[in-house]
């Protein structure tokens, strides 16, 4: 990309996928919002063919929320591992300072997905 002329931004990938659930999450209400203000204006049989399709758009959210949980708590697994493997290495005095700011930065990241996951279940 460099080579280009292109400019390369690098992310975590757990932020990347944590904004674009957001992204997602945040058009499916709206969409479903929009519905529901049509089905407030619509007809009488075009109510129902609008409540099908909020239906539908509130069980794809719901499922991607479930998603969302099943990935935090995957992660939540994923850092402790990491942080168990670390504070065994600084326990045996390998680069203790370092390997302790190593374990904050991860629980940091950690308390940061969770909160974003909760601002998700929220809203």
């Amino acid at each position: 990309m460099e080579a280009l002329g292109g400019t390369v931004f690098r992310s975590p990938r757990n932020d990347v996928e944590d904004e674009q659930d957001a992204r997602e999450m945040a058009a499916r209400k709206a969409e479903i919002a929009q519905l529901k203000a049509e089905k407030a204006k619509a007809r009488k049989e075009q109510k129902a063919k609008l409540q099908a399709k909020i239906d539908q758009l509130q069980e794809k959210l719901h499922t991607k929320l479930e998603k969302v949980k099943q990935r935090s708590k995957q992660q939540e697994k994923e850092t402790e591992a990491k942080v168990q493997v670390l504070e065994k290495k600084a326990a045996k005095g390998d680069a203790k300072a370092t390997l302790k700011a190593r374990i904050a930065d991860i629980r940091k990241k950690a308390k940061k997905s969770t909160t974003n996951l909760e601002q998700l279940q929220q809203s």
